[in-house]
């Protein structure tokens, strides 16, 4: 919008506006009216578009002085070229004298902002004509559209002390204050659009708990606390970062992690494949930036070597590379690598997660049936045991392949 305004002001050789709002020029004279009314003029109108599009619509504008000209443009009244006409004039004659309110046709003359450039300030008798009009005077709030807050003792002193007025912007705080304002409106009952404030910042959604008074148990690392002095940085339950921000570190505990030792091969216990895959992309996803949804994260993982839990405590290294566009990742012990891989971020449209699975679907595909029991049993013959909960899974059904027979 900003540079919509300093269109109109270019037919007549005016200041550059966007030169002057980004500072370029520390020797401006910002007490000249013909420097300052364009700024003020282009900064209003600015503001009051973006909260407009935010869903921020105000139901009666009014001015002060110089802004009398961008309230008549917000308000509809006057054109955009119109206003400008008005405010390249007005800041010529160097003068800064707003009138009272006044019809539409009062506004698209001439003979009223000659009038306005003139005659003394009315805005004290502007507001008390509002509040005659206006049968919610207690649920009125202002937003002051300005560089700075300027009026808000004026409104207050007139309408009394318990009414609202929000800055749009402050100097040294300008996102911060608008942002505050906003805040503040949706709190009052304004709907804002949150969509249109947040594009282009988007993030993934959170799930929210099944059961919102759940409470669960955080464990706590001790082994790792005592090493490195503090867990911080990341909310995985296995990993914690290190001073390099490309190193993740796995402290491994019979006491914390009693179920790893239960996955054993020819009774010795091992760390799972599912372990290695899932740190990797634990450290991956923690350590992007920006932030990437797990749907585009593709990850291709070797496994290098047996991992054996003979003691009760196992500490393992995440290493993550970087060379040109070849993303690499290494998951070391103290002594051997046990596995390592290359992993990118799809350049396409990410996977998308089925919104529904028909299990009645799936189940006319799967005819052939086992017993949990005897599935551990077939494991257990090729050396493979897993600890097996009062809970678990109690029978198996599968789709035959006429390629392959099962060992049952």
């Amino acid at each position: 919008m900003v540079g919509d305004v300093e269109k109109a002001f270019s037919k007549y050789n005016c200041i550059s506006i966007s030169q002057k709002l980004a500072g370029e020029n520390k020797d401006d004279d910002f007490s000249r009216p013909d420097v300052v009314q364009p700024l003020l003029f282009a900064l209003q109108v600015g503001i009051v578009t973006l909260l407009n599009q935010w869903g921020i619509k105000p139901n009666i504008v009014l001015g002060h002085s110089v802004g009398e000209v961008a309230a008549a443009y917000c308000s509809g009244l006057l054109s955009l070229e119109d206003a400008v006409k008005v405010i390249y004039h007005r800041s010529v004659l160097q003068s800064m004298v707003p009138g009272k309110r006044n019809s539409v046709g009062d506004f698209c003359t001439g003979s009223y902002w000659a009038k306005n450039v003139r005659q003394p300030v009315l805005f004290a008798q502007t507001l008390q004509a509002l509040t005659q009009d206006c049968s919610a005077l207690d649920n009125m709030v202002f937003v002051e559209i300005s560089p700075r807050k300027a009026l808000q003792r004026s409104i207050q002193e007139t309408l009394g002390r318990n009414h609202i007025v929000l800055s749009s912007v402050e100097p040294e705080s300008d996102s911060t204050t608008i942002m505050s304002t906003v805040a503040k409106l949706f709190e009052l009952g304004v709907n804002v659009d949150w969509h249109k404030i947040y594009k282009g910042y988007e993030t993934i959604p959170v799930e929210l708990p099944s059961y919102c008074f759940e409470t669960t148990k955080n464990e706590v690392y001790f082994e790792h606390l005592r090493k490195c002095g503090q867990v911080g940085g990341s909310s995985h339950p296995l990993l914690s970062p290190s001073d390099d921000i490309n190193i993740y570190m796995c402290d491994l505990s019979l006491e914390t992690a009693p179920f790893i030792w239960e996955h054993k091969n020819n009774g010795a216990p091992i760390v799972p494949g599912a372990v290695y895959v899932e740190l990797a992309c634990a450290s991956i996803m923690t350590s992007s930036k920006p932030k990437m949804p797990l749907s585009s994260l593709r990850l291709g993982i070797d496994f290098k070597s047996l991992c054996s839990l003979d003691s009760d405590y196992l500490q393992l290294k995440v290493k993550l590379n970087q060379s040109g566009k070849q993303f690499t990742f290494n998951i070391d012990s103290l002594d051997s690598t046990h596995a390592s891989g290359t992993y990118r971020w799809s350049d396409g449209d990410s996977l998308i997660e089925e919104p529904c699975i028909s299990l009645d679907a799936i189940s006319r595909r799967c005819t052939s049936e086992i017993t949990s029991n005897t599935m551990y049993s077939v494991l257990g013959q090729a050396g493979l045991s897993m600890v097996v909960f009062s809970d678990s899974v109690i029978m198996f059904t599968m789709g035959m392949n006429t390629k392959k027979q099962w060992p049952w």
